[in-house]
């Protein structure tokens, strides 16, 4: 019998018509070096490539993705071009939300504080987080939740970038990334910057200015 969260998944993939689900601790014989190593090298691919991601910044497992909420927690603010909109009878409500709200319940939760999901975060083009009290989302254009139509962009882990087109972008990205990545707690030995290295290794391939890289990488490693 699979965890009931895993469950929840399942149906929520049914639910949306996708037919292939990777649940790393399933995809993965987790008592296998040989497995891990194998699968370590489709990592880039799975979640460069994959429709959605869904993560549980919830410190609890095997339980459901569903429990009951205090709804008259959550007040939803309108989209600012919905302002204008506004009912008179409205005029003079303040509609408020914690500015730090995304980094309090997905930033600085339990899972995101490992290396792993890191690398998932950075290499996913489009997140759900599943909080303690609502949905979050972040994407390549914005970060919102349920009740805020956007948030200001997480300045901890800024995953857009590693997309960007400018060359110089990405560069002063890749020392952040490390410097972050190397602050978070790390299982194994084995899977140090696997996929971020071997994402910046293809672009070097293919950049007639690869030496940059390589004089990038010696300040990198001097973090």
């Amino acid at each position: 019998m699979l965890p009931q969260d895993y469950q929840d998944i399942i149906s929520i993939c049914r639910a949306m018509s996708v037919q292939f689900l990777w649940i790393d601790s399933l995809c993965i014989l987790q008592d296998s070096p040989e497995d891990l190593l194998r699968e370590i090298k489709t990592m880039l691919n799975v979640y460069q490539n994959a429709l959605l991601t869904l993560s549980i910044c919830w410190d609890y497992s095997d339980s459901t993705l569903f429990p009951s909420r205090m709804g008259d927690t959550l007040s939803i603010i309108p989209p600012n071009d919905e302002y204008k909109n506004i009912a008179y009878s409205t005029a003079g409500c303040a509609f408020v939300n914690h500015v730090d709200e995304f980094k309090i319940n997905v930033t600085h939760s339990l899972v995101n504080s490992r290396g792993w999901v890191l690398q998932e975060r950075t290499l996913s083009r489009r997140t759900v987080y599943l909080g303690n009290e609502q949905l979050y989302w972040e994407c390549d254009g914005a970060i919102a939740s349920e009740t805020v139509s956007k948030i200001l962009q997480d300045k901890d882990v800024r995953r857009m970038p590693l997309f960007h087109d400018s060359d110089d972008f990405r560069n002063a990205l890749w020392p952040k990334l490390v410097e972050k990545y190397s602050q978070c707690g790390l299982t194994s030995e084995s899977r140090q910057a696997c996929c971020y290295l071997r994402h910046f290794s293809d672009d070097v391939c293919r950049q007639p200015k690869g030496s940059l890289y390589c004089r990038d990488l010696v300040r990198v490693l001097a973090l």
